[in-house]
């Protein structure tokens, strides 16, 4: 069952630095808002989906695979918004976020990984 566990939630450790990575983003541009309504629907999400598990009488593994998938969601929906205010902010030049070095490289990975 252990096994299991590990084998589901592996696929969204990587989204989940993603959230963490990006929330904190969010958080040194002074937008603390949308990251907790991202997080908050997320994690709304999973109790009815859970509760589907339930109903259908599927097996538990189906639990931690919402779980993965509202972990995946948060960290899609997260790098969505913040690209979508770059670019409205015009923070997407390459020159400008060399002046912010903390988040110059970590975005600059996700970018060239999403994109």
């Amino acid at each position: 069952m252990g096994v299991s566990y590990l084998k589901v939630l592996a696929f969204s450790e990587i989204f989940l630095a993603l959230e963490i990575g990006i929330s904190g983003m969010f958080n040194g541009l002074k937008n603390t808002k949308t990251p907790t309504i991202i997080s908050t629907f997320s994690n709304a999400l999973r109790i009815p989906l859970a509760y589907l598990v339930f109903y259908l009488k599927l097996d538990i593994t189906y639990i931690w695979a919402v779980i993965s998938f509202c972990t995946f969601l948060k960290g899609i929906l997260n790098y969505i918004f913040l690209r979508n205010l770059l670019e409205k902010t015009l923070i997407l030049n390459y020159n400008v976020l060399k002046k912010i070095k903390i988040w110059y490289y970590t975005f600059v990975i996700f970018y060239k990984i999403f994109d």
